[in-house]
């Protein structure tokens, strides 16, 4: 599991109070190669924001936050909390379960999912371009292995190319504005903004 931003305590039912302030931010993130959903709801009742992240090679979908309805568990199987999660610049590319599950009051925009003519409807809440499909391409390397290099010889993280956009990307300036600092007209999708040499 990549990132969980909800509690749920099995046998007790639900440990978070339902709550329309945003409780959990999430921004510059990348989340791949999980055992299950990149970023997951997991449960949670609160509102989460998500900006400039990216799902990559997840077994489970990239995005898992679907709230509540439909879901196979016996906790309020009925229940829809009606939470607004925002999801803006986003990359959810790869993932075995497919782009992710939202529910329909949230605001999703300027994700490359959003681009894709391939999406179900209820995954085309943003605007824009309509035919970005995200390829290997798009970035510098999908190498996985290279976040396993060693420390620089002053222990800082060495700098990496992995899941970074590549300068042809059409996942460049193709964002939305979200107060993060950004290079060219627009922020670009994903975790890492595109910086030319």
């Amino acid at each position: 599991m990549g990132f969980k931003l909800g509690p749920l305590e099995h046998g007790t039912g639900f440990t978070q109070n339902r709550s329309t302030e945003i409780q959990h931010k999430l921004s510059n993130c990348i989340s791949f190669e999980n055992a299950g959903s990149g970023f997951q709801q997991n449960f949670g009742k609160s509102r989460i924001q998500i900006y400039n992240s990216t799902a990559y090679k997840n077994d489970g979908n990239g995005f898992n936050l679907a709230d509540w309805a439909g879901h196979p568990y016996p906790y309020d199987s009925g229940l829809n909390l009606q939470i607004n999660h925002i999801i803006k610049n986003c990359i959810s590319y790869d993932n075995d379960g497919g782009i992710g599950s939202f529910n329909s009051y949230s605001t999703i925009t300027g994700n490359s999912f959003n681009y894709s003519p391939n999406s179900p409807p209820y995954e085309m809440y943003g605007v824009g371009v309509t035919s970005i499909t995200v390829t290997d391409n798009d970035f510098v390397s999908v190498d996985s292995s290279l976040v396993t290099s060693s420390r620089n010889s002053d222990y800082s993280l060495p700098t990496l190319s992995f899941l970074h956009l590549a300068s042809n990307s059409e996942l460049i300036d193709a964002g939305v504005d979200v107060d993060l600092p950004y290079s060219g007209d627009a922020p670009d999708v994903g975790a890492f903004e595109y910086i030319e040499a």
